[in-house]
């Protein structure tokens, strides 16, 4: 008897807002665009597995009002399980999911799932349900037999029949992979489901071998969500697949054709199981900024230790969730390769489906799609995705399967010539992705072709051309900034930086990165325009020296420069005084020194060099005006002998103009030879007796004054 290593994954009851989430995976974005006409999952059935002896959600859940379950184990789970109920929220709660109107969900117990569901053991082929999308919350090891021992040959028969299913039922199948690693082949190393795990990248990156068909080497993750456990990211990703599905099943426009499931479901391109994965994974984000956790798509596939041969990245597959841009690749509808009369790609948006391909029987071996020409700073996205061909069946199932090699290209094909610039060549896988950075004006051609022997198989491609993002505003783009999440890195000097390293109320961009206003050496983004130091009254970004008071100037209250040496500072003397008015300023020119020893100290001195100024009556001075041997300081200011009105200094006591035998300084009359000595008058005078000649004498003095 065989019997599934199964593994319950651990529910851990989120820390952050599911509100966030669904801003990080582009649903907000996406519900803000679309309105009313959002697409929220209804009339489209859904199924849930778990795992664990209890494996239904709790159905009175606020979450679940209004839906209807239906058990589908032998037997049903004999009570609710808290691990399917957190799972389930996500994929179809009423407020914590982006598929919330989902309304009929059908739940399986791993075991009943394996071996009544897929018959696993039998010859008959699994059976169908009206289910779209599966969620698989759990992983398995190998299918084991009662002893124990691992059956790989069974294991490999499980994923075929599941890997059939998805291709026959167009039956999306998400799950989620193990989250430490280890070997657990179920059900990531199926080849057609979908894979979702978490942003943070800690989980199996690396498909487990198991034979010839399922080989090693394969990239086990396709997607990732910003979640703390793996059995929460593949429910969302579940969600978003009925998000897509919805909206394509609303819009056969979109499509250029149909098909219809054993169900009897009409399957419109968009919806097919082949579209739903390349949508979403060429809509994922391969930088991400997330708001609901600290994890982040980071240095997308810079490292070649992360690049898979088939352009993902093993971190995080394709990238992060992001419906919005899956939806606007399904939206901008079916878009047919030049050899199926396609033309320009006018939005480098869109996807096709291709039923047959590969060279068989007429069918195409290369299909081209152009894009157009480049228009700006754009990544380019393209996921290739096709389904492993199992012979299957309903009635009998044959496990005949065959790996199908398909080649994704980017050509460059401006100017007339062909160059490729980029390619995903796996053998091994699926999927071939491309990841490129396109260049302006460029033209480009998406190209698929066939490798090895003819084969007749379909296909579906997605792709999309995305602007650069600058999330931060700071002018650089995301994929080369540093820390896409702060305007401030790496470097300051944008205007959306509001750093402001010297706290002076300017922002280090507004100083400028190379201003120096008083070419001190220092930047003006790192000196302060209000602060200052030293107190000059000069703030630091105008001041030449921050730590000394006394520059740019002297002339400051702190300062205590005396440039005279006077005990007066140049402040206190004042910058423009000059109180002499000689034209050396007082604070030059010392208030105590007397250089010419004149009596007048320098400040109060016109010539400091001049002991006769500003005054000749000072010892120093040998002026002698008067030319009589005597200085004019010696003779007095004021002094006047002879008290003739004419100073000594200015009249000589050597000198005796008049020839009347007294010095012009004791001279009253300096021309008049009769004066003060008659006696040597030079005129006759009537003779008189000597009273007379007395009294006339007396006379005269009393009435003749000089003029």
């Amino acid at each position: 008897m065989l019997c599934p290593s199964i593994l319950l994954m651990g529910l851990l009851l989120s820390a952050y807002s599911i509100a966030d989430i669904k801003e990080d995976v582009g649903y907000t974005q996406l519900a803000n665009e679309l309105g009313s006409a959002l697409p929220d999952g209804a009339g489209v059935a859904v199924l849930q597995v778990e795992a664990g002896d209890n494996f239904a959600p709790d159905s009175t859940n606020v979450q679940f009002a209004g839906k209807t379950f239906q058990d589908l184990s032998n037997p049903p789970s004999p009570a609710p399980s808290g691990h399917a109920s957190g799972v389930g929220s996500r994929f179809y709660g009423l407020t914590s999911s982006i598929a919330p109107a989902i309304s009929s969900i059908d739940i399986y117990g791993v075991n009943s799932f394996l071996f009544e569901f897929l018959n696993i053991g039998s010859s008959a082929g699994p059976g169908q349900l009206a289910s779209r999308v599966a969620n698989h919350s759990w992983v398995g090891g190998y299918l084991v037999d009662s002893n124990g021992n691992d059956v790989p040959a069974s294991t490999s028969n499980l994923l075929r029949r599941l890997d059939w299913l998805i291709e026959e039922d167009e039956f999306v199948s998400v799950a989620a992979p193990s989250p430490s690693g280890s070997d657990k082949p179920l059900l990531t190393t199926a080849f057609n489901v979908m894979t979702v795990g978490r942003t943070s990248g800690v989980q199996l990156s690396t498909v487990t071998a198991i034979d010839s068909i399922y080989v090693a080497g394969r990239s086990a993750i396709h997607l990732v969500v910003p979640e703390s456990v793996t059995s929460n990211a593949a429910a969302h990703g579940s969600a978003a697949a009925v998000l897509l599905i919805d909206a394509a099943h609303a819009n056969p426009a979109w499509s250029d054709g149909s098909t219809s499931n054993r169900n009897g479901a009409v399957i419109y391109n968009a919806e097919r199981s082949e579209t739903i994965k390349a949508a979403l994974m060429a809509g994922a984000s391969r930088f991400t900024f997330n708001t609901s956790t600290t994890a982040n798509v980071q240095d997308y596939r810079l490292a070649a230790a992360n690049q898979t041969d088939n352009g993902l990245d093993w971190r995080y597959g394709a990238g992060q969730l992001n419906i919005n841009n899956s939806y606007n690749i399904l939206a901008a509808a079916e878009q047919p390769s030049l050899q199926d009369g396609g033309g320009v790609s006018p939005l480098m948006m869109g996807f096709d489906y291709v039923p047959k391909f590969g060279g068989r029987r007429g069918s195409d071996t290369v299909a081209e799609y152009d894009l157009g020409t480049a228009t700006g700073n754009q990544f380019f996205a393209a996921s290739l995705v096709w389904n492993l061909d199992v012979g299957g069946g309903s009635t009998f199932f044959s496990p005949i399967s065959t790996l199908r090699d398909l080649n994704l290209y980017l050509v460059d094909t401006t100017s007339g010539v062909d160059t490729i610039v980029a390619s995903s060549l796996s053998s091994v896988d699926n999927t071939e992705n491309i990841w490129f950075e396109l260049v302006s004006g460029h033209n480009y051609q998406i190209r698929v072709e066939s490798a090895g022997a003819d084969f007749e198989w379909d296909y579906s491609l997605a792709w999309q051309a995305v602007g650069f993002a600058d999330s931060d505003g700071d002018g650089v783009f995301d994929h080369v900034d540093s820390d896409a999440q702060d305007p401030c890195v790496p470097v300051v000097f944008v205007s959306a930086c509001n750093v402001d390293s010297d706290n002076d109320g300017l922002t280090d961009f507004a100083e400028g990165e190379t201003a120096d206003t008083d070419l001190d050496g220092v930047l003006d983004y790192l000196e302060s325009n209000v602060v200052d130091t030293d107190g000059d009254g000069t703030f630091d970004q105008l001041d030449v020296a921050n730590s000394d008071p006394c520059i740019p100037t002297v002339f400051v209250n702190v300062c205590n420069v005396d440039s005279d040496n006077d005990g007066l500072t140049d402040f206190e003397e004042g910058e423009a005084t000059d109180t002499d008015g000689d034209g050396a300023l007082d604070y030059l020119e010392s208030n105590l020194l007397d250089e010419d020893g004149d009596g007048f100290v320098d400040q109060q001195d016109i010539s400091n060099d001049d002991p006769c100024v500003p005054t000749v009556f000072v010892l120093v001075c040998d002026t002698d005006t008067d030319g009589d041997g005597l200085t004019d300081f010696a003779e007095g200011e004021s002094t006047d002998t002879d008290g003739d009105g004419e100073l000594d200094y200015l009249e000589s006591n050597l000198l005796d103009d008049d020839g009347d035998g007294f010095a012009n300084q004791v001279d009253v009359w300096n021309d008049d030879t009769c004066m003060p000595d008659a006696s040597q008058c030079t005129y006759d005078i009537p003779m008189l007796p000597m009273i007379g000649q007395v009294l006339l004498a007396v006379s005269l003095v009393g009435l003749w004054r000089r003029a």
